[in-house]
Order: structure tokens, then sequence, then C-alpha cells
């Protein structure tokens, strides 16, 4: 992300408003579970990262034109993160700094400060809470796991926003967690990123013991004395092949070590100790300035999608937008080989496209095709 460009595209309405669907939120969800019907436990709905629920049969295209406003909840500065319905409850951060527990019905339960970050210089100057938090039980305790507004991890108590542990991820204020964390196994996963590009740090991916915090592991995007490589979206997990993809930023100082740099690219780590697996780096001649990835990958199948190129069948895929204004899809066995297409969506901070199990979907308040190229074709 160029200079000064990093959080400013981020969404900072300062209230929280729920519609009708809320009411029926009333189930538990598991931790590494995606959304279930009255559940939404992470950010994106799962670990897929989907950003799809397909229990949910509330709202329906016959009555979503009738959705009204039922109540607001406000806080003290912007809110970027997604609210996570779990345990009867709402939760959601604020870029004051602090994490809300809100009712069904809107009433404010707990809230707790889990810090702010401020850099003059950076546009922003100041956040706070900007992850989205995670729903899940530590020692059969209904809690949340959730990047603090300074550098830290924080798991908090579910019911009364007790914190049960903390772990810092980097030193603030350059650091900042604007990832959302990923649990599954035991296991936490989450992006380590700059607070902007004013400085860039070490980029990187960190696993942490969900029980108790502790750091297990930590793939670095950037060799140690290099800056950058941010990983400013969600890791997303596939757990049936034990791999955590990610994306990543931009290297705008130069790192001269001679060892691998991974900015700007897709990464492909086991999720047991964060080992590289494969990787595939925009191009030099394709990357502009603040072009870098900063969206969450998401996960689906594709069926004879690129019949006219060839291929057959399905195929396990990885997508990802980037600020090129290029939806990648890549083969998610086969990172290092490059996207198998790509398409032109527009330029999008975070844009992510929806996974319905049969369609991707974008979220440009229009229907419109995707137009798709093959990577190796002359057709950018």
């Amino acid at each position: 992300m160029g200079q000064n460009h990093t959080a400013k595209h981020r969404l900072m309405p300062v209230s929280l408003a729920l519609g009708l669907a809320l009411f029926s939120m009333v189930a538990q969800s598991t931790p590494s579970a995606a959304a279930t019907v009255g559940t939404w436990p992470t950010y994106l709905g799962g670990t897929q990262h989907t950003d799809y629920n397909g229990s949910e049969r509330t709202i329906t295209p016959a009555n979503v034109a009738r959705l009204r406003v039922q109540w607001a909840a406000h806080a003290g500065g912007g809110i970027s993160g997604q609210p996570i319905v779990a345990n009867n409850a709402i939760y959601w951060g604020s870029w004051d700094g602090y994490l809300h527990a809100t009712t069904l019905g809107g009433r404010a339960l707990w809230q707790v400060k889990l810090g702010t970050t401020y850099v003059k210089n950076c546009i922003p100057p100041e956040a706070g809470v900007a992850s989205t938090p995670t729903f899940t039980y530590i020692n059969g305790q209904a809690a949340l796991v959730v990047g603090g507004g300074d550098a830290t991890l924080y798991a908090v108590n579910a019911a009364n926003g007790h914190i049960i542990w903390r772990t810092r991820l980097g030193a603030s204020p350059a650091t900042f967690l604007w990832s959302s964390p990923t649990i599954a196994n035991g296991a936490v996963y989450i992006g380590i990123s700059s607070f902007g590009d004013c400085p860039l740090v070490q980029g990187g991916l960190a696993k942490l013991n969900a029980a108790t915090g502790a750091i297990t592991a930590t793939f670095y995007t950037v060799p140690a004395g290099c800056k950058g490589a941010s990983i400013w979206g969600a890791p997303t997990l596939d757990v049936g092949r034990d791999i955590v993809y990610a994306a990543t930023g931009n290297i705008d100082d130069p790192c001269t070590t001679g060892d691998p740099t991974y900015g700007n690219s897709v990464i492909a780590l086991a999720a047991s100790d964060l080992t590289l697996l494969d990787s595939w780096q925009v191009p030099d001649n394709e990357a502009g300035r603040d072009t870098d990835f900063g969206a969450t990958l998401t996960m689906f199948t594709a069926t004879s999608a690129y019949g006219s190129y060839g291929y057959s069948g399905q195929t396990d895929m990885l997508g990802v937008a980037s600020k090129d204004g290029f939806y990648y899809a890549f083969d998610r066995d086969s990172i290092g080989a490059g996207p198998m297409a790509c398409a032109r969506l527009g330029c999008w901070w975070r844009l992510h496209l929806l996974w319905s199990g049969q369609h991707l979907h974008r979220r440009l308040g229009r229907r419109a095709p995707l137009h798709w190229w093959r990577h190796d074709e002359d057709q950018w």
C-alpha cells in the first residue's frame, strides 16, 4: 500500500444498524464451523471466507425489499470490521478502541477497551479495533479472539468482556492488526501488518495456541531487516489440505539481503508449522504503485469454468481481488503456476466475491457478468 493510501479506503461509519434477520439469530456456533442458521461466528462466515450463509432462509428475494432498520448501536469511532453473531449476542469492534457486545434486540451488554494506534502522518491517523472478532471456546468457556488497536491479539470472555489472554505481535504504533483471526483445531492464525506505509514493518503471519495465546509459529513475508509485504486480510484455511493461504501487500523499501521476498503475492503455508509450500507473485511489469493485495482469499470450486481453453471437470479454486482492479483465480494445488484466470472488476480497496456454492457474486450494486481471461493470454 503506497504512502498515505494504506487505510484511507477503509469504511468509517460511526453506527451499527442491524435489521430484521437478527431476531432469528439465536444458535451457538463452533470455532471452526461456517455460519449456520442464526449465526455468523467469524469474518466472512467461516474459515473458507465464502461470505455466504447457505443455511439462512429468513431473508429471501421476496422479502428483502421490506427490510427495515430495527435499532442502531453507536460507537465513538468508525466501524470497519464485520459484526459477528454467536452465543445469542452480536460482537463488534470500533475505532475508538472498544470491543462491544450487544443483545439481538440492540441492548448494550458490555464493552472492553483493547487499545488504539495514533500516527500523525498516516491516513487515517488513528484507529482502534479494526479486526473482526472470531467466536470460539477456550477451556469450555465461550470466548472471542480479536486483534486490538495496539498490535496485540486478545482473547476475551464472551459473557463479560474480561481478558483471558493477550499476546503482542509487534511494536506499536508501527505494527497494526488489520487482519481478522481464523481459528481451527485449537490454533489461531492472523496476519501481521503495518499501521500504514508510514513506516512499513516486516509483514508476516502468526499461529498461536488458542487456549493460551502462546505463539507457536511465525512466517515472515520478507527477511529480517526488510520491510513490507503486510498481510492485511484474514488467513484462509483449507482444513482438508491442512493449508493456510494469505495475500500480501507491497514492498516499497529496497530489500537487498538476497533472500526471497513475498510482496504482492499469494502464499500457501503448512497449517501445522507455517512452512512455505507454494507462492505466486505479481510480475514486476504488471505491478503498479499501491496495487497490492488488501483483500481476503475466498475458496470456491470451478466446474468447467474455462472450457474454451481446454479445462474441464471440477477444480478446487482460490480467488482474491487486487487493487489493480483484477480478481485472480488459482488452482488451490498449484498456486505457483499462477492464476488460471482473472476478471476485471474495477479498482476496489477490499472487494470480496461471495461464493454461494454455485456462483461468484460481486457487490457492486448491479448484476453484471464476470469476464474471465487466462493469465497467459494477451487480453489484459
